[in-house]
């Protein structure tokens, strides 16, 4: 079973990214972080539109997501080797939506419990 989660994503986006500059400017004439495009803006209502046309997607395949999740608004799932062709192949036209998503919403980011203070 294979465990799938995109949270790395942004990092992939800047190493591609990276990897396709030759020529890299000077230190001092280098764009600023508030220059670089940001992932495009999703609403709540619009990923979870998104992630239900993935999951049935993947169900008319024929395949079945297991151990679904959602963690700090963000979808995790897994799914059987023999699933991998459809479930690719679906994720193709979620992934934009789990990019935007993920870009403002970390899985991995500890979030507190009900009626805890954040510090």
């Amino acid at each position: 079973m294979r465990k799938f989660a995109l949270i790395a994503a942004p990092l992939l986006a800047l190493t591609f990214t990276l990897a396709g500059c030759t020529d890299a400017a000077p230190l001092d004439t280098a764009v600023t972080t508030s220059e670089t495009p940001m992932a495009p803006s999703i609403s709540e209502a619009e990923y979870e539109a998104a992630y239900e046309t993935f999951t049935e997607c993947v169900v008319e395949g024929g395949a079945e997501l297991v151990d679904e999740e959602t963690v700090n608004g963000v979808h995790l799932f897994s799914y059987f080797d023999e699933d991998t062709d459809v479930v690719d192949a679906c994720y193709q036209d979620f992934l934009p939506a789990d990019l935007a998503w993920q870009s403002t919403h970390n899985a991995m980011e500890e979030q507190p419990e009900d009626g805890e203070e954040q510090e």
